[in-house]
């Protein structure tokens, strides 16, 4: 009884900060009334999503005796509060983290593989994403019918690549600050571009998330022990919930179950086979439906999203220019950047350059390394204060 009212506690907490005005400004529109204007103005705490799933997390690892309570009330409050993940990740559980808080170690060669991390996630942020993020801003600001096709598809391409950078680019810098502590996070990005399926980009982007989702709410529905329908069932479940998670909006739901429909999808076609690697249709097919998805995650709303997409399937017809607005963003050194950081979908999927930077190595790569971190701080420094600030893009769920 106790472990059902705490985690409705968090929920109902996460529910009124995040979901309240838009339950009410929906249920507005059936009583025709306006109850949605007493919860427009409410702030949204700094990283509730991820610390609330954390607490969540950690309540369901002691009821199933998976980890012992610290008797110290302060090394929980310290594994709930740890600054470096609080706003947006990743998703540390305790029973992870809770030997460096228990017995904390602390070495100089944290401190130097740590720098090195975090001034890798920075220069992901303020060199990449920053600068495909302002190209994706000039589109989407945009109507798709003033677009056009070849615009609207470089919109969306930006889109992809600034989310990525600017997503992983702060799991990096978490999970670098955190080692100069002598903590260490799992990975939260694993090439996820590289991936051979929509299931297997799943096992790779967010994995903290992906991980929570399976361990506390998929495995508990059943997970794949029952029925190929039921299955079923359980993967929408958990991708509706994954969309709601992202945002309190009807395109971020969409956007979840359009994830979860793809996985079934899968399922399907595989029909008991084993995965395939990845192949050049393979790789196709996932570029486009991650593109097309996260269009959908990108859009102010549904209606934009679907005349978007018709501009990009040629439903408006094909057409190469390039509007003002855009053309301005896209300056030489931008499509550059843009192009060379295409990279990432044809990498290697076990290619991992971030957890390669903490790794253990000879004295001279370490000089490579230090190299590396002063040159990316260097530039990413002069374009934060060279450009207006760009918050990071998870900070706003």
């Amino acid at each position: 009884m106790v472990l059902p009212l705490a985690i409705a506690v968090n929920l109902l907490a996460i529910g009124f900060f995040k979901y309240s005005f838009f339950i009410t400004s929906n249920l507005a529109v059936v009583v025709g009334h306006g109850i949605e204007e007493n919860f427009r103005n409410i702030w949204l705490p700094i990283g509730i999503s991820f610390f609330t799933f954390q607490s969540i997390s950690y309540l369901v690892d002691v009821s199933r005796r998976e980890v012992v309570p610290p008797r110290n009330p302060l090394v929980f409050l310290t594994f709930v509060s740890f600054f470096p993940h609080l706003i947006a990740g990743p998703i540390v559980r305790y029973s992870v983290v809770c030997r460096y808080f228990l017995d904390p170690k602390w070495t100089s060669g944290d401190v130097f593989h740590g720098t090195v991390r975090f001034l890798h996630g920075l220069g992901k942020k303020l060199i990449v994403a920053d600068t495909a993020g302002a190209v994706a801003d000039a589109c989407f600001a945009l109507q798709p019918g003033e677009l056009g096709f070849s615009a609207a598809w470089i919109g969306a391409v930006a889109y992809t690549i600034q989310i990525y950078f600017d997503f992983s680019g702060y799991s990096d810098m978490a999970i670098g600050i955190a080692r100069m502590f002598g903590v260490r996070f799992e990975e939260n990005f694993r090439r996820p571009y590289s991936a051979a399926s929509i299931t297997d980009f799943w096992r790779r982007w967010h994995i903290s998330l992906s991980t929570f989702f399976r361990d506390y709410v998929y495995i508990p529905l059943g997970g794949n022990s029952g029925s190929k329908s039921r299955t079923y069932l359980n993967l929408l479940i958990v991708f509706f919930l994954t969309g709601v998670w992202h945002g309190a909006a009807w395109h971020f739901i969409a956007w979840g179950l359009y994830n979860g429909l793809f996985l079934v999808a899968e399922r399907l076609w595989r029909r008991g086979k084993p995965a395939a690697g990845r192949t050049l249709a393979g790789a196709f097919y996932v570029t486009v439906v991650v593109v097309f998805g996260w269009v959908l995650f990108r859009a102010r709303d549904l209606s934009y999203a679907y005349e978007y997409w018709q501009t990009m399937s040629l439903f408006k017809g094909f057409s190469t220019a390039i509007p003002d607005n855009v053309a301005q963003a896209l300056d030489p050194l931008t499509a550059a950047t843009l192009v060379l950081s295409l990279s990432v979908f044809f990498i290697p999927g076990h290619i991992t350059v971030g957890k390669g930077l903490e790794a253990d190595a000879a004295a001279r790569v370490d000089y490579v390394r230090f190299a590396y971190a002063v040159a990316v701080g260097l530039v990413a420094s002069v374009l934060a204060f060279s450009r207006p600030f760009s918050p990071f893009l998870y900070f706003q769920f």
